[in-house]
């Protein structure tokens, strides 16, 4: 999961169009699996990840141990998994959108 967390913060950074859709302030997004737990701190100016997360977070995804990788590949987007029963969220509205569209544009695109 770790590899998948950090390939995410990758693409933010790698691709610069991203940066326009992160806010100025630093929000937290805890990502709640099961018994772990992984943090996301995003902001223009500095994103980063932890993969253990105590304070409180801005945003909380309760996601199953399947749809996880899942939704750090951008292989469904975050809300079909909450209407699926696979995912809660927890939190802003506005934040859920934006981590929604940001694991969506940092997927790996296929060319045919």
């Amino acid at each position: 999961m770790d590899t998948l967390f950090k390939r995410v913060l990758v693409e933010i950074n790698r691709r610069s169009h991203l940066q326009t859709l992160l806010p100025r302030h630093q929000i937290s997004i805890m990502f709640k699996c099961e018994d772990r737990t992984w943090g996301m701190n995003l902001s223009r100016v500095q994103s980063n990840y932890t993969s253990h997360m105590d304070e409180k977070a801005d945003l909380e995804i309760h996601v199953s141990k399947q749809a996880l990788p899942l939704l750090l590949n951008g292989d469904i987007r975050l809300y079909q998994l909450v209407k699926y029963g696979e995912v809660q969220v927890k939190g802003s509205y506005r934040y859920s959108l934006l981590v929604e569209s940001l694991l969506w544009l940092c997927r790996e695109y296929k060319i045919a």
